[in-house]
């Protein structure tokens, strides 16, 4: 139990940590002239990724509710381990996106 426990942090870490650094994902798109200067302006801060846009806080938290979702249909539920330690990095991930944020409104 304990190395499947292992194996699943560690998947978690991996698909996480991905999501959170991919500026390959798709992005809601508003119209051109704001998201323009909307990256304009991510490029000029300290971003999760190489000064590129990434997902949203409430991204994150759909692709764990995905997973909550897996493990329901299976008739499982996600080890109160996993589960907290996702709420954990989202937490992280959506302080991360404020400070980038906060940064950027600072510059412009």
């Amino acid at each position: 139990m304990l190395y499947w426990m292992v194996i699943m942090i560690l998947l978690l870490r991996w698909l996480f940590g991905w999501l959170s650094k991919n500026t390959d994902l798709p992005r809601k798109k508003r119209n051109d002239e704001d998201q323009d200067e909307d990256e304009d302006e991510l490029h000029e801060a300290d971003a999760f990724a190489n000064n590129r846009a990434t997902i949203s806080h409430s991204c994150m938290q759909g692709y764990k509710s995905a997973l909550l979702w897996h493990y329901a249909e299976k008739g499982q539920t996600l080890d109160p381990l996993l589960n907290s330690w996702c709420d954990n990095f989202i937490n992280g991930y959506k302080k991360t996106l404020s400070t980038i944020a906060a940064t950027v409104s600072y510059i412009s």
